[in-house]
């Protein structure tokens, strides 16, 4: 880069106090270097940008003042007004309360599940939030996480917290999601209580880790879909792996005294029951986010 070089040569002032003529300010400039074919441009940081945390949102953290979420990180951009933040002191000690608005799962680093209370889980339809993480569980074992919609108060102080969107698990939580709405579309509510049972809730679970599996194989996320990965992870594309196996070992009565199983009828033809049919449009923009390293919304007191 080209360097300006400038020159300001001031008036003298003389020993009885009096201002000589003064000399006309000089510049001079240096050209710049020759650059190297190779040297790679110089690109500008990218500025960071802020989202204040509505204090209203903070009503439901007793006493808490509401946080301003601060990063420099291009992929993180999109998502950081999808975030509720909140700081408490509770008898001398900072406390934080976290709630994810975005589609996605991220991961809570540097903290504990001893570090974590008052969780609260998303509205579901169906009744299934709790049976969902617990199949989650499997795949991120003592990971705290926050799924799309959950809120939870964290013990530490907010220069503790970081957070990182873990897509592989994203594209499992989505598929366990298709998976008991196309049950409930086809089977009804019943159905969808008995992936509690102990016999269901393997199937979530085992189906939850095939796409997980699937989605850590991928190579090309730039040409891959999220609604290839979730097909071809739960196996409803013709192939028979551990999901299907599975699902094949939950029956399904019905009225007329015909058995078949959970695989057959549900997992087979999901492709056609329209359960998927917005994932691309709803998880696609987190692709992005696979070249990033443990993404941190930095966090600092409103105002």
């Amino acid at each position: 880069m080209g360097r300006w070089v400038i020159l300001l040569i001031a008036s003298a002032v003389g020993l009885n106090g009096c201002t000589s003529n003064p000399v006309p300010e000089e510049s001079t400039w240096s050209p710049p270097p020759v650059e190297s074919p190779d040297t790679p441009p110089q690109v500008p940081d990218d500025p960071p940008v802020s989202h204040a945390t509505d204090p209203a949102a903070c009503a439901a953290f007793v006493g808490g003042h509401p946080l301003v979420v601060t990063t420099s990180i291009p992929e993180e951009m999109p998502y950081i007004s999808s975030w509720d933040v909140c700081l408490r002191l509770e008898s001398g000690a900072s406390e934080t309360w976290i709630r994810n608005r975005t589609d996605a799962l991220w991961v809570v680093q540097g903290v504990s599940w001893s570090d974590v209370s008052e969780r609260v889980l998303a509205d579901d339809a169906l009744g299934a939030g709790a049976a969902k993480e617990a199949a989650l569980s499997v795949m991120l074992v003592d990971s705290v996480f926050l799924s799309p919609g959950a809120s939870m108060r964290i013990h530490r102080p907010p220069e503790d917290v970081a957070w990182a969107l873990d897509l592989e698990t994203t594209l499992a939580w989505e598929a366990q999601g298709a998976l008991l709405d196309a049950v409930n579309a086809r089977l009804g509510p019943a159905y969808v209580r008995s992936l509690t049972s102990q016999v269901g809730s393997r199937a979530l679970a085992v189906c939850a880790l095939e796409v997980h599996n699937y989605a850590q194989s991928v190579d090309d996320w730039g040409a891959t879909d999220p609604y290839e990965v979730i097909i071809g992870g739960l196996g409803a594309a013709g192939t028979a792996n551990a999901c299907y196996t599975e699902t094949k070992k939950v029956p399904v009565h019905f009225q007329d005294g015909r058995v078949s199983t959970l695989g057959d009828e549900v997992l087979r033809p999901l492709p056609q029951l329209q359960v998927l049919d917005d994932v691309n449009a709803k998880l696609g923009p987190f692709k992005s986010t696979v070249r990033v390293v443990g993404l941190k919304l930095i966090t600092r007191a409103r105002g």
